[in-house]
């Protein structure tokens, strides 16, 4: 793994940081993983899954301080662990409090598909949207990210985020009125 992810790394003073880096961090991540996932083999692939990102990103990462580096990299393998353990305990299951409400009337039920639609129409619109605003939604409200964590996990500074979720914002709320959604 250390090898391939050094190979998509472009200079050898990356390349050292990086094996610096991994050598450092490759247990403490190894431990927060485990224990999100309770499994050996699965908090394994969160590493896996981390250093392979940080690769991807290492030029950004590079010109962190080493404090920066080492939140970066636990940040990215809780993210990653977290969505292993979601993949994992996703079932096709109806959940029991669901059960109960069986017999509903048929107002619920046209309510919760119009609910279901707008949720699609959001997610469309989001989709839809530049990455770098529809990234900064996604850590804000789906992974609960706060703005110190974003800027960190996106190497841009606190106040760039905060401008980025209010653009994006902006843009998602002129997406849904043109196609005249209420939420």
């Amino acid at each position: 793994m250390l090898a391939f992810c050094l190979g998509m790394i472009d200079t050898p003073e990356e390349k050292i940081l990086f094996e610096e880096l991994y050598n450092k961090y490759k247990s403490k991540m190894f431990s927060l993983a485990y224990a999100v996932l309770k499994n050996h083999h699965t908090a394994e692939e969160a590493v896996s899954q981390a250093f392979f990102t940080a690769a991807r990103n290492f030029s950004k990462i590079a010109q962190l301080t080493p404090v920066q580096q080492g939140a970066y990299l636990k940040i990215t393998v809780k993210n990653a662990a977290i969505d292993i353990y979601r993949k994992e305990n996703y079932q096709n299951e109806v959940p029991i409090e669901e059960m109960e409400n069986f017999g509903e009337t048929s107002d619920d039920i046209s309510d919760s598909v119009l609910s279901e639609m707008n949720y699609n129409a959001v997610v469309e619109a989001i989709r839809s949207m530049p990455e770098q605003y529809a990234e900064c939604l996604y850590l804000f409200h789906v992974r609960e990210l706060g703005v110190k964590e974003i800027a960190v996990h996106l190497c841009i500074e606190q106040e760039a985020v905060k401008k980025r979720l209010q653009r994006a914002r902006q843009k998602l709320r002129v997406i849904l009125e043109q196609k005249e959604i209420t939420l």
